[in-house]
This record gives C-alpha cells, sequence and structure tokens, in this order.
C-alpha cells in the first residue's frame, strides 16, 4: 500500500519517503491494524500490514518456540465447540497487544489466555495485565505444567502468580501431554523449604471462567503433594557457624549487636527451619532477626496487621527489610502474606491474639536481650 496514517492520524503517502517522520507508527487507514513502511529489491518503498487487513490476526512469531504454538493450537481445539468466537494471535489494535488466545463465551464473556512459557519480567506481566483488561473481562495467564518439573521452577514463576477469593495466590498450568488444566492454588509466600502444596486437576475443556468464581471444596479432586523447593536440612549449630563466616553478613550482624540482639541468643528457630519468601530479597534468618528487633523496640504493646504491614514496606530510613514492592498481577497477594507471617508469630509465642485484630507483643518478655 502507498498510503497510512501515523498515530496521531495524519495521512501519508509514500511519493516522498526521504521526507516520511522516523520512528513514527503507522496504522491502516480501512482497518486501523499496524503497518511497517518497507523497502523492496528494487528500492520501491511502501507501507506492509503486520497483520491480514481487517483480519484482527497477527501472524506467528518466527521465535516462538514449538511448545508455545502447540499450546495455542490446543486451547483453540478444546474451546471451540463450546465457544462464541476463538481466536488464535487475536490482536487489539487500540493497545498494541497480541493475545496468545482470545476466547468470547456463549454468554458473551470476553477472555484473553496468556500461555507464559518463558521468563519474563514482572512489570511487563503488570503492565500487558491492565492493558488486555481495558478491552477484555478477564485475562488469565497459563504456565507450561513441565516447568514446573523441581529442577526448572524459578523466580520468575511467582511473578505470574494470580488471586481470588477462593482461590488465594494460584497458578494455573497447561499440560500438553494429558490435555489437563493443573490448577495450584493457597500457594504460600512464606513456607518451610521441602513443604508441599496440593494440586487440583481440570480437563482442558473445563470452562475457564467458572474455574475462577467457584467454591474450590465443591471439587473432587486428585491430591498429589509436590515440594516446592528440596533443600538440605542443617543444625542450628551448622547454620549459626555458616553465617558467621560470611563475610557479606558482617556488617548486617554489627548492626544487629549495636541493637542488642545476639545471632547466638535469638530464637533458635530462625536459623533451624529454612523458611523462604519469594517476597524477601534477604536471607530469611536476617528479615526474622530485624522483624523481632523492630517489635522489641515497637512503641505500643499491641499491634495489627496493618502496622505490622508499615513497620516492613514503609521503612526507608533504616532499610533493615529489602522486602519486594513491585506488585504481582494481583495486589492482594501481600495481604496474603502478611496473614501468613502474623500467623507464623503466633505459633512461634512472639505474638498473642488479642480482641478486634490486634496482637500483644510478647517479644520483649519471651526474648532476654
Amino acid at each position: 500500500m502507498n498510503v497510512a496514517k501515523n498515530q496521531n492520524g495524519k495521512v501519508y503517502y509514500i511519493t516522498q519517503p526521504l521526507n516520511l517522520p522516523q520512528k513514527q507508527k503507522w496504522y491502516c487507514l480501512k482497518c486501523d491494524q499496524p503497518m511497517y513502511l518497507k523497502k523492496s529489491k528494487r528500492d520501491v518503498y511502501y507501507f506492509s500490514h503486520i497483520t491480514a487487513c481487517g483480519s484482527g490476526l497477527q501472524k506467528k512469531a518466527a521465535r516462538e518456540t514449538s511448545i508455545h504454538q502447540k499450546a495455542k493450537k490446543e486451547l483453540c481445539n478444546f474451546l471451540k465447540p463450546t465457544a462464541k468466537a476463538v481466536h488464535n494471535e487475536f490482536l487489539f489494535p487500540r493497545i498494541q497487544q497480541t493475545a496468545d488466545v482470545y476466547w468470547e463465551t456463549n454468554e458473551s464473556s470476553k477472555i484473553v489466555l496468556e500461555f507464559q512459557h518463558s521468563p519474563i519480567p514482572r512489570n511487563e506481566v503488570i503492565k500487558r495485565h491492565k492493558l488486555y483488561l481495558t478491552e477484555v473481562d478477564q485475562c488469565i495467564w497459563l504456565l507450561n505444567e513441565d516447568d514446573f518439573n523441581i529442577n526448572k521452577m524459578n523466580f520468575w514463576h511467582f511473578s505470574m502468580l494470580q488471586y481470588n477469593d477462593a482461590y488465594k495466590n494460584y497458578w494455573i498450568s497447561l499440560d500438553l501431554v494429558r490435555n489437563l488444566l493443573v490448577v495450584r492454588p493457597f500457594i504460600p509466600l512464606l513456607y518451610k523449604q521441602n513443604s508441599s502444596i496440593e494440586e487440583r486437576f481440570y480437563p482442558i475443556d473445563f470452562n475457564l471462567g467458572d474455574i475462577l468464581k467457584v467454591d474450590v471444596n465443591s471439587f473432587n479432586y486428585r491430591q498429589k503433594m509436590t515440594p516446592l523447593k528440596k533443600t538440605k536440612t542443617k543444625s542450628f549449630e551448622q547454620q549459626l557457624n555458616a553465617v558467621l563466616r560470611n563475610k557479606h553478613y558482617y556488617l548486617s550482624l554489627h548492626k544487629l549487636y549495636r541493637h542488642h540482639l545476639v545471632l547466638s541468643r535469638a530464637p533458635r528457630w530462625i536459623l533451624e527451619e529454612n523458611w523462604y519468601s519469594p517476597l524477601v530479597h534477604q536471607p530469611m534468618w536476617e528479615f526474622f532477626a530485624w522483624l523481632i528487633v523492630e517489635l522489641k523496640e515497637y512503641v505500643l504493646d499491641y499491634i495489627d496487621l496493618d502496622d505490622l504491614k508499615s513497620l516492613i514496606m514503609d521503612n526507608p530510613i533504616n532499610s533493615h527489610f529489602h522486602f519486594c514492592y513491585l506488585p504481582l498481577i494481583d495486589e492482594k497477594y501481600q495481604q496474603v502474606f502478611f496473614e501468613d507471617l502474623i500467623k507464623l508469630l503466633v505459633d512461634k509465642g512472639l505474638l498473642y491474639p488479642a480482641k478486634c485484630g490486634f496482637y500483644k507483643i510478647l517479644v520483649k518478655a519471651v526474648l532476654l536481650i
């Protein structure tokens, strides 16, 4: 084509290509889909569609893996019989994003399915997710079930956690071998390494929209326990010696000592129990040690969930806590983490449940430091 418009709606013709503005985004006058300015072997300039004119469907990416292509094909095949419309590689021109699968249900609900097989930055997930929700009713992220092999799990998988009131934090993965959706609900954001989580299995043609709204207890499911992360258990003395010998911890240990906390006299579970959280970007023993210091020096005798959250996240002056400030797909994940943290502190005898959601701080009585 020899004519196109830019992002401001101004029309340009190809008659004088050298005078065309640089770094422009071009769109078709007929269908408003993106176009490229190209040059042929005969040095002739022209505008070319990224997609077929008016189709709304984008061609497959050249670097896309065969697993990704198979996943999109299988999703479309299973959804077509019971869907009003299903499209593979559906382009949304207004937001300039291409969904792996666009699914319009018989009830006219518009849903985007994104199959994520390779690592992606957390802020990119959030950006794409929010833009999709301006065009559709729901955006569901699917992982590759094969990635949940214990040797393939990585930190970026936690950025793909989704949230709803029924499942709390959950993953949904696609098993291309058994043609199943694997739903992993109630993913803890604070847990002991070597612990396990439940898996709930659904057929791939199960209505995805209903899956995310239904009470999980109403389903029969096959339970399988899968370790989140395997680590070798060490004694308190082994862990303590490893920390004391590590020069990277010298400064932190010195600061803790100035706050009257000696690691050898701290609660043994801090080092003995291999606690882990993908939201904490520091060793968990250091996180718990500073939490004890902050609770010990807390002005009031009672604390609630919001106070604890503020104590950890709104602490830029001391910067003792290296907490993940970037939100996941849904910011409610923080609520789950701090609820689990409160339960742990109560279980360890550092807090005591009081009325109206407040907890009495017992650190000063428990720790003679």
